[in-house]
C-alpha cells in the first residue's frame, strides 16, 4: 500500500512537471512566431531566417528536453535508494 502512494505521488509530479514543459514550450513558440522579421537586413535571405528561427526553437527544445532528462534521471536514482 505504501509503495502505490509513493508512485500515484512521483505520476502525479510527473504529470504536472509536463504540463510545465509544456506551457513553456507554447509561451517560446509565441515569442518565436512573433518575431519581427523586417528588422533583419533585407540583404539576408529566407533561408537564412528560417536558419535561425530553426537554431532557437531546436535550442529551446533541446534544453527542455535535457532539464526533463535530468529530472527523471534523479527521480530513478532516488525510487532505486529506496528499494
Amino acid at each position: 500500500m505504501f509503495l502505490t502512494i509513493i508512485e500515484i505521488i512521483l505520476w502525479l509530479i510527473l504529470i504536472s512537471s509536463s504540463g510545465i514543459i509544456i506551457f513553456v514550450l507554447i509561451s517560446k513558440f509565441s515569442l518565436v512566431a512573433n518575431l519581427d522579421l523586417e528588422k533583419i537586413p533585407k540583404e539576408k535571405t529566407i533561408k537564412t531566417k528560417k536558419q535561425i528561427l530553426q537554431k532557437r526553437l531546436y535550442k529551446t527544445i533541446n534544453e527542455q528536453i535535457f532539464s526533463l532528462k535530468n529530472k527523471l534521471i534523479a527521480l530513478k536514482n532516488k525510487l532505486k535508494k529506496r528499494q
